[in-house]
This record gives C-alpha cells, structure tokens and sequence, in this order.
C-alpha cells in the first residue's frame, strides 16, 4: 500500500489489518519525505517494510517499487482508501497460484463500486455491477481484470508478465495486467470477498478537476491500452469505430455538454496518445515474441470483451 495523497482512512486500513487471520508481511511505500517519521512512530504489524519512493511513478509505478521487496506467495496491492472487513479471512479458499483475485469492492453507501471488469472492442470498461446496491455474491466469477484498489496476485504471475505497464500512470494498468495475464494462460477471478472502498479518497477532492484530469488519463490511456495490446486484425477491424467514438465524443462535450475543458483534457488526451505510438509499435514488436494462449476471439466468445 503506499501512503500518499488524501490519508483520511489509510490508518483505518492498518487497524482492519487485524482481520488478516494468515502470517503476511506489510509493505507501506512512502513518496518522497511523506508523512515517513508518522509511519515510523505508529504500531505496525510486526512483519513491516516501510519503503522510500523518491517520487510518484503512479499506481502502477509505486506498486511494481513496492512489490519488489515481497517475498510472500501472492502479493495483495491495496489503496490507501480501503478498509478490509472480517469477510478477508476467508480469502486463503481462493488462493490458486494461477489466478488473479478481485475483492468485491463496496462504497461507503453500500453500493458496489467493482466486482471486477469487462473491457468492450473499444476499450471502454465495464465494471460488474457497479452502483448496485451490495447484496452477499455467493459465487466467484471470471473477469478480464482485478481493479488495483484490492486484488491479489499470485507472485509468480506477477514476476511472468512483468509487473504493471509503468507508462499508463493511472487508470487501465489493471485492465493491461488482466488482459495480458488471459493471453498468457493465467485467469482473473472475482471473488465475494466485500472490503470498503471510498474511491478516490487519493484524488482531488475539487469535482471539475478531478472530471477534467480522469478525462485525460482515462482517454490516453484507453487508446495506448487498444493499440497495445490487440492485434493488427482485430485493430483494423474496430478502426472506424474508434475514430467515430473519439471524434463524437469531442463534439458532444461541445455542442451537447458544453465542457470545454472536457473537451480540451480529451484533444490532449488524444495527442499524447500520438506521441506514444513510435513507443507503442515497439512495443507490439517485442510482444509478437510471446505465447499466446488466447486471442481476443477467444475472449469475445468468453464474455470477457464485449462486441460494441
């Protein structure tokens, strides 16, 4: 977990700690001189690491720091603004070392905030039964991706497929975990195993900005994630589709939505993404190296990506 951003609940995460009934190790990354004399002066879990990042690489970034030093079977990434609940001891029932595990996340009201996620052709998410009022799920369900705020990963997985894709920064490095974890042979589960989640709570609390920077990275990121990952068929395929989506949405935020900032946080989404796609074909280049187990067809037949 790392200690960074709005700390409003991050020492109500370590006291629900407790309900961990497994031996584990915690590892609290700190950025920079954050809050460390704090952390250090607080009664930790005896099995602590408290580690120095010199500065903020992003969720994923921090997290592949901080799993660095784990030395457990599966490593569990949490974020500072979640609270286990006792349901967390039954988590040693799900534990396989060839899955990825997605805890039911719930929002303070109640409602669901992800069960895990779909991704459609064009990137776009799809998180189970998000806004829905949290009623015990009594079964796992296959997903493509464990959303980063709680999931388990198995540390052979992780150290296979290299860890999280540093150059998303925030939003879609779980989804590009999750995808390349299917394309490998491994699985991500979604598991009802409820832990609250107030999401967010390291973001901004000023709603027109935190509307205008999630426009931002989410588009970028959403358009690295395709290109990156789908194959060149399967890309050609959904290309107008893409486009339409894109170029549409430009003009509702100004004739319909009338967002002009929205507008410009998703045009300069759109050329950073240009300037990333020299980086991004090289990247497809060392992908082609890889196994493939199972294309995107297989993923469409499986429900796990869905035809737009």
């Amino acid at each position: 977990m790392i200690n960074y951003g709005d700390k409003s609940y991050f020492w109500d995460l370590i006291e629900s700690l407790r309900f961990i009934r497994t031996d584990f190790e915690l590892i609290i990354g700190i950025i920079g001189n954050d809050d460390l004399e704090e952390v250090k002066d607080r009664k930790l879990p005896q099995k602590t690491k408290i580690i120095k990042i010199d500065r903020n690489y992003g969720p994923p970034g921090n997290r592949n720091r901080l799993a660095a030093y784990a030395e457990g079977d599966y490593i569990m990434f949490l974020d500072n603004d979640v609270v286990l609940s006792n349901s967390i001891s039954r988590l040693t029932e799900y534990l396989n070392e060839e899955t990825i595990l997605q805890l039911t996340l719930i929002r303070e009201d109640g409602r669901i905030d992800s069960a895990g996620g779909l991704v459609d052709e064009l990137g776009y998410p799809y998180e189970l039964y998000r806004d829905e009022k949290y009623v015990e799920i009594q079964s796992k369900k296959e997903v493509l991706y464990a959303k980063g705020a709680g999931a388990v990963v198995p540390r052979n997985v992780f150290l296979k497929l290299g860890g999280f894709d540093e150059d998303f920064f925030y939003g879609y490095a779980d989804t590009d975990l999750g995808l390349r974890a299917w394309k490998s042979g491994f699985k991500v589960v979604s598991v009802p195993i409820p832990v609250v989640h107030y999401e967010h709570g390291s973001f901004t609390k000023n709603e027109d900005k935190r509307k205008e920077r999630l426009t931002y990275l989410l588009e970028s990121r959403r358009l690295y994630f395709i290109l990156k990952n789908f194959n060149t068929k399967f890309i050609l395929r959904i290309l107008p589709k893409i486009l339409v989506y894109y170029y549409g949405s430009l003009v509702k935020d100004i004739v319909v939505r009338k967002e002009p900032k929205i507008f410009f946080a998703r045009f300069r989404a759109g050329l950073w993404f240009i300037g990333k796609i020299p980086q991004l074909f090289l990247k497809r280049l060392r992908n082609k190296r890889n196994t493939i187990v199972l294309s995107e067809q297989d993923l469409l037949k499986m429900g796990l990506i869905i035809k737009r």
